[in-house]
């Protein structure tokens, strides 16, 4: 399993106002996986892993990742006030700022519309876009700084 997008750290405040965000009549709210490479755990070689997935020359395989979760958005599950936190979220380092894509990470493919979005630099528009168009999942690696354990 992996992600549409990485976000490494996630803070709780941020994740309590996801859920805020998301509450309203027929709109789920994005879900939290189990974690995820537990047996893996955090050592010198699971963290270079990572560091390595996040450049250029990537990883062969997503093995040796260290733990970490998932937050999956359905496909659709956005409201016009959900659309206004994340563009709020896409300034002074907003969750929606810290969104990467590494191109050898083994994330996974975003729709063409997305895609178009991103290589322009618009992370908000982008995950908005693939949020409705085939549902985003965030793949995340910290929680408030601390290693996902």
């Amino acid at each position: 399993m992996s992600g549409h997008f990485l976000l490494l750290n996630l803070k709780t405040q941020e994740l309590n106002d996801i859920k805020r965000a998301w509450t309203a009549p027929n709109v789920k709210q994005p879900q939290l996986s189990p974690v995820q490479h537990q047996n893996v755990g955090w050592n010198a070689t699971s963290r270079n892993t990572l560091k390595q997935a996040q450049t250029e020359q990537g990883i062969k395989n997503r093995d040796g990742l260290p733990p970490h979760i998932y937050l999956d958005f359905g496909v659709n599950e956005i409201n016009d006030s959900a659309v206004q936190y994340v563009l709020s979220n896409s300034i002074d380092n907003g969750w929606v700022t810290r969104l990467q894509k590494p191109p050898n990470m083994g994330l996974k493919e975003i729709t063409v519309n997305a895609r178009n979005e991103w290589n322009q630099n618009r992370k908000a528009q982008a995950f908005i876009k693939q949020l409705k168009e085939n549902g985003a999942t965030l793949e995340i690696y910290y929680l408030d700084g601390a290693e996902i354990k």
